[in-house]
């Protein structure tokens, strides 16, 4: 072997800068997707502002934070109940720990939305196992009917808590408004 094919086939640095640092092991970072943290500052934001790309970025890293603080406060609530399991009260009683209790009544009502939306589709979902093992002597094109009105229920109803949260974000924007 040459001196020059050694060269070749066991190149090796010239000084230490050339050389990668190996990576050290970090946090976990989570942020949410981008695209769904523009629609919610449009959604709370009067129309005639704009928001940069790098705002943008800052308040979707500051969201991951935020979701990273809350749950591990949620998670030290639910440790001293002895629980390995975070539940909603345990959220709640992070947001009020936090000093965020201002929030706790929209998320306690939303809560029971959600509670009432997943009631609301297992019991579809039974309804539609019972009827197809023969339980209910319909057809199957009548259950689908039936579960096609079912479902425009379902998105009225959907439709109904989007209008009631829009309610509770509205004192929200005339507040970061009159500010």
């Amino acid at each position: 072997m040459t001196s020059q094919q050694s060269e070749t086939t066991n190149p090796t640095p010239k000084s230490t800068a050339e050389v990668a640092p190996l990576p050290k092991k970090e946090t976990v970072e989570f942020e949410p997707p981008l695209a769904c943290i523009r629609r919610l500052l449009k959604n709370a934001l009067p129309k005639s502002t704009n928001v940069s790309k790098d705002s943008a970025a800052a308040i979707t890293r500051a969201c991951g934070i935020f979701v990273f603080y809350l749950t591990s406060c949620a998670n030290d609530l639910a440790r001293e109940g002895r629980r390995t399991t975070i539940g909603a009260k345990d959220v709640l009683g992070a947001l009020q720990e936090l000093d965020f209790e201002e929030f706790a009544p929209q998320m306690e009502k939303f809560l029971e939305q959600h509670r009432k939306e997943e009631k609301t589709k297992k019991e579809e979902k039974e309804k539609l196992k019972a009827a197809k093992k023969g339980g209910d002597e319909k057809k199957d094109d009548e259950v689908a009917k039936d579960a096609e009105i079912e479902e425009v229920d379902e998105t009225e109803e959907k439709q109904h808590s989007r209008d009631e949260e829009e309610e509770i974000r509205s004192p929200l924007k005339k507040q970061k408004v009159d500010d």
